[in-house]
């Protein structure tokens, strides 16, 4: 179990002393996420000043719940490429901040379930790209069996891609079906080049989603076990959405 973890999401076994955690990790910022973030801050405190003066407390709680990076946000339709007014994009490491509180531990298997549940919660949107020939990754069965496989496996192939291009740390390590794909899947399970494959009943009878499962000083979804202790960490970067692809087959 903590080998499948560890190929979905950011596992590590780490002791901790105190119910909440600061985690440090590197990310890679490009100038038009970072501009964001400054408008961000700047709305926030003029919104403070509002509340401060006229009582407009309840539009600040909006704003800040809306906004506030450590709630889980389905991020699906936020993933086209931008470039700065010179036509290039700029990017570089970042160092980021992460606050976790502990969870009462109970299974390994609850840890996944929760961990996948969060994916799908997240990916109901499609995920769309802005570069290349389609405009969306979904797979349009036809009725045969072998096109419909060929098509299948060149779009995990493509989502591996688009992993390791948008994340800039590696392709992906694991891939979590449904009902739907099931077939296609086990039909290929020579195919994958070490990416482990998951079935799960968490997971829209339609979707797949590729994975990449990461160190805890990288972006990407954090588990910590700290299950010695009766407790864990669980919680997202800002970024987590890159370490992800994912499609439906419709």
């Amino acid at each position: 179990m903590i080998d499948e973890l560890k190929s979905i999401c950011n596992y590590s076994d780490k002791q901790m002393s105190h119910p909440t955690a600061q985690l440090m990790y590197i990310d890679m910022v490009s100038q038009d996420e970072e501009e964001y973030q400054r408008q961000i801050k700047q709305r926030n405190r003029e919104l403070v000043v509002d509340a401060v003066l006229d009582n407009k407390i309840e539009e600040l709680n909006n704003f800040r719940e809306n906004n506030n990076s450590s709630i889980a946000v389905d991020l699906s339709s936020q993933y086209n490429s931008t470039v700065s007014s010179s036509g290039n994009q700029v990017i570089s490491p970042k160092i980021m901040k992460l606050t976790l509180t502990s969870k009462k531990f109970e299974t390994y298997q609850k840890l996944k379930d929760e961990v996948i549940d969060f994916l799908n919660q997240n990916t109901k949107l499609p995920k769309s790209i802005a570069y290349g020939p389609m405009s969306s990754l979904d797979v349009k069965l036809t009725g045969d069996f072998d096109q419909d496989y060929r098509r299948i496996i060149t779009k995990i192939q493509m989502c591996s891609s688009i992993i390791s291009m948008e994340g800039r740390i590696g392709p992906a390590t694991s891939i979590i079906y449904g009902k739907k794909s099931s077939p296609y899947i086990n039909h290929a399970l020579n195919q994958f080049n070490g990416i482990q494959t998951y079935f799960s009943e968490l997971i829209d009878d339609d979707k797949i989603i590729v994975c990449r499962g990461n160190n805890q000083d990288q972006p990407g979804l954090i588990l910590i076990d700290n299950s010695r202790t009766g407790s864990y960490f669980f919680n997202h970067t800002q970024n987590w959405h890159k370490q992800y692809c994912w499609f439906n087959i419709i």
